[in-house]
């Protein structure tokens, strides 16, 4: 069965130079969430809306998720995975960080009590088995240490792509075109299997980002397997 593309960007929306929206122009029948107040992470009300969104494309999705859509992603899946053929979790950021009335929290997110309830407090604690997923990483991700990521790639049984020291993923740290990742979802799109390990810093090519840098610290991901989504 063919499959739909879905883009759930983060906190302040995804600009034109991002990623996701490059993406997005060159893939086919794909569409990203819509209708949300960017600059008010809500957990309930983009999720609402993320499943409204889904159901009307008719037909399953691989939900393509960055930073706080991420969380987003995780929570469409875990209360209706039928309409999710997989996600690709890229940068998630700490669910710690935001309110679970909404907006970000103010209060230092350590763990201890009093404080003001937080996303991570809702998350669900893994996804649906039937929901098979990705997640790339990055080690100096200020949104997320790395070692809570590997957690939570470990609660979401999620492959994991190491891409090094990236930043938070996004246009500010670099990347807006990203043609690996795009040659694999178009390998995904006509039935082949990604291979979302393929992502490792050795394989970017001339024109993805990073890719002139010196730091070339590549291993971790090289070994993973294909990521076999149920399409």
């Amino acid at each position: 069965m063919s499959s739909s593309i879905f883009f759930i960007p983060g906190y302040h929306g995804s600009g034109p130079d991002h990623w996701q929206n490059w993406l997005q122009s060159r893939l086919p029948d794909s569409s990203a969430l819509q209708g949300v107040d960017w600059k008010f992470p809500d957990i309930s009300a983009w999720t609402d809306q993320a499943h409204r969104q889904i159901a009307a494309v008719g037909s399953p999705v691989l939900v393509i998720a960055h930073s706080f859509g991420c969380l987003v992603a995780a929570t469409v899946a875990a209360e209706n995975p039928g309409p999710i053929a997989g996600i690709l979790f890229v940068a998630p950021a700490d669910p710690r960080r935001f309110a679970a009335s909404g907006g970000i929290r103010n209060t230092r997110f350590d763990g201890t009590s009093g404080q003001i309830p937080s996303v991570a407090d809702i998350l669900p604690e893994t996804l649906p088995f039937p929901v098979k997923s990705a997640m790339i990483g990055s080690e100096n991700d200020p949104w997320l240490k790395f070692s809570d990521a590997l957690a939570l790639k470990q609660r979401f049984r999620s492959h994991f792509i190491d891409l090094g020291e990236v930043g938070h993923i996004n246009a500010e740290s670099g990347f807006g075109a990203w043609p690996s990742l795009l040659l694999q979802l178009q390998r995904l799109r006509i039935g082949d299997v990604p291979d979302f390990s393929a992502l490792h810093r050795s394989s970017l090519e001339p024109g993805d980002p990073y890719a002139h840098r010196n730091r070339i610290d590549v291993h971790r991901s090289s070994q993973l397997p294909a990521l076999q989504f149920a399409l």
